[in-house]
């Protein structure tokens, strides 16, 4: 049981820096101004990411089934829901959209997917290391 929590926690980590360094990125970008770029990075890292958020959740889902941790990690799993429809909402809307800017509901949305992050992140943590 040991060993398939550890290899559970480093695919969760590794799935996890796949979406959260994509989503963080966009953020850095989308609070430059810089459109275009973001548009690129969106479009280079948008499955990388998505597959990443559903590796995260599957396996966050299974170390809380192993462990059998309280609410917190209930919480997570609903923050990763919920980012996983607002970030695939978000993707489909600057797929579907073929000119150069970014309107308002498009930051909105990404910059919703990075608060989620975030939280996930230190939802993450606390369960981690027990904060």
């Amino acid at each position: 049981m040991a060993l398939s929590y550890m290899l559970l926690q480093l695919i969760h980590v590794f799935a996890a820096i796949l979406w959260a360094g994509a989503i963080l990125n966009s953020l850095w970008l989308l609070a430059r101004g810089r459109d275009s770029d973001l548009r690129l990075v969106l479009r280079f890292t948008g499955w990388p990411a998505t597959l990443g958020v559903v590796v995260a959740g599957a396996s966050g889902l299974a170390m809380a089934h192993l462990r059998g941790y309280p609410p917190l990690a209930h919480a997570k799993i609903g923050l990763y829901a919920l980012l996983f429809i607002i970030g695939g909402y978000a993707h489909y809307r600057l797929a579907k959209s073929r000119g150069e800017g970014l309107d308002t509901v498009d930051r909105l949305l990404l910059f919703t997917a990075a608060v989620l992050t975030a939280a996930l992140v230190v939802v993450g943590s606390m369960l981690r290391f027990g904060l």
